[in-house]
């Protein structure tokens, strides 16, 4: 399942990250492909909170989830936050994938 938020500016960050500014939050809590937005955007960060078993998450530069994969997560690279700031032309498609998924939140505009 994936739930999307809009309430203005979403800032996360700790003492480890910079600040990352969005005005879109989308948490990931399954296996699926989840278009977030058609057109041109930016992925801001991937938040993950529970790393699940084998679970993956590709981002793409597309709508649909084919061509110009710009960033890749596994489980192997653990929780935290990793900041993206990927500008994109053509939407952001994200697919979650593996054998139990876990949580994740994605910071977008």
């Amino acid at each position: 399942m994936a739930i999307s938020t809009a309430h203005g500016p979403i800032i996360r960050g700790n003492n480890q990250t910079s600040v990352v500014t969005g005005n879109q939050m989308s948490i990931l809590t399954d296996k699926a492909t989840y278009t977030l937005k058609s057109g041109s955007g930016t992925c801001h960060q991937l938040i993950v909170g529970n790393v699940g078993t084998t679970w993956t998450i590709d981002f793409y530069d597309d709508t649909a989830g084919s061509a110009r994969k710009f960033f890749s997560w596994v489980t192997a690279d653990g929780k935290g936050p990793f900041a993206l700031q990927a500008p994109c032309s053509a939407g952001i498609t994200v697919i979650s994938g593996g054998s139990t998924a876990g949580q994740a939140s994605i910071v977008w505009s």
